[in-house]
């Protein structure tokens, strides 16, 4: 049984009786705070000792293991606090009580003596992460007001500009659509008709009016022409008729050059359909690339906008904490600097 007594009254001017019985039973209750007994048992170099525990039990069970071999209590009618420790090892309890009376007065000096404290740094660093909080939010949320010309974010995103934009290049892109498989089934179509000669008049005879104009088309017109001459007048003439041979000649004569114009007007008819099918798909594609743009811009402007509603309420979050800080450490500076302050406390 080794006890050691610890005088505090010299340390605070307090006016009263009651006044040191609370200062007292504070102590009473710093000195068994867990955080205190293991920094004891840390100081003594018993922290790993097998008298406290096992290895590996956690610190919490140490810290109660030494608060259950501890007596501590202000003496009546006094301003003193006694201290026993009650250990079946006589070595244990002389250098713990020690370890224990330096780990006390460092936690009091640390928790009571307002001048020596940290607090005022502490909340200082705290009040500058705060603003720097603040300011950063404000900048990030500014930027984003200008990038999407948004004046107020908690109205909600009704007004997104790419709306409008996305719902007229939806529907262009359905009309494209529509255009280039009207297209294609007409260029299937054409492609079909140009493998029979009968197929090929009928479109011809269906052509438009600048189709029909067209060089190739009046060419292939005046050949067919010809050959229609031709054939109804060989129809009319008899096996012994003197002109028959020469229009048979003709006849013979014209065919390679209708072959040749009709390949001719073929190409350029398959050609051209090709052009404009090549044309309605690229439209279509521009078109769907157009419409992908603006989905991702309207995207990333309700992405934008709901990020500029969280940096309002961050902010609006922040405030109370950040106003409070300042209170907080306007009244650590006068507590430091007034000896009232510490008298009350």
């Amino acid at each position: 049984n080794y006890q050691r007594t610890l005088e505090t009254d010299s340390e605070l001017n307090l006016s009263n009786t009651r006044d040191y019985d609370i200062f007292r039973n504070e102590q009473v209750a710093l000195i068994l705070k867990p955080e205190v007994l293991l920094d004891a048992l840390d100081r003594a170099g018993q922290l790993d000792s097998s008298y406290w525990g096992v290895a590996g039990d956690p610190d919490r069970v140490l810290a109660e293991r030494l608060e259950r071999s501890l007596v501590v209590y202000p003496i009546p009618a006094s301003y003193r606090i006694k201290i026993e420790l009650y250990a079946s090892d006589p070595s244990i309890p002389q250098p713990l009580v020690n370890a224990l009376m330096d780990a006390f007065l460092e936690a009091h000096r640390v928790e009571f003596f307002f001048a020596e404290d940290e607090r005022p740094r502490v909340v200082r660093d705290l009040l500058e992460k705060s603003d720097t909080f603040i300011r950063t939010k404000r900048e990030e949320l500014r930027q984003l007001a200008t990038q999407l010309n948004v004046v107020d974010f908690s109205m909600g995103a009704n007004d997104n500009p790419y709306q409008s934009e996305l719902a007229d290049a939806r529907t262009a892109l359905a009309e494209a659509r529509r255009a280039e498989s009207e297209m294609q089934l007409q260029h299937d179509d054409l492609i079909r008709s140009l493998t029979s000669e009968d197929d090929l008049l009928l479109l011809l005879a269906q052509s438009s009016e600048e189709v029909q104009r067209s060089p190739l088309a009046e060419n292939l017109q005046l050949l067919l022409e010809e050959r229609q001459e031709l054939e109804t007048s060989l129809a009319t003439m008899g096996p012994q008729h003197p002109g028959r041979k020469e229009a048979e000649s003709r006849l013979q004569n014209l065919g390679p050059r209708l072959t040749d114009a009709i390949e001719r007007f073929t190409r350029a008819q398959s050609a051209e359909s090709t052009r404009k099918l090549e044309l309605a798909k690229a439209r279509t594609e521009s078109l769907n690339s157009e419409v992908q743009r603006l989905q991702t811009k309207l995207a990333a402007f309700v992405d934008d906008f709901q990020r500029g509603a969280d940096l309002e309420r961050e902010i609006e979050e922040e405030l109370p904490r950040n106003r409070q800080l300042k209170e907080r450490l306007a009244f650590f500076e006068l507590e430091a600097e007034s000896p009232g302050f510490v008298d009350i406390a």
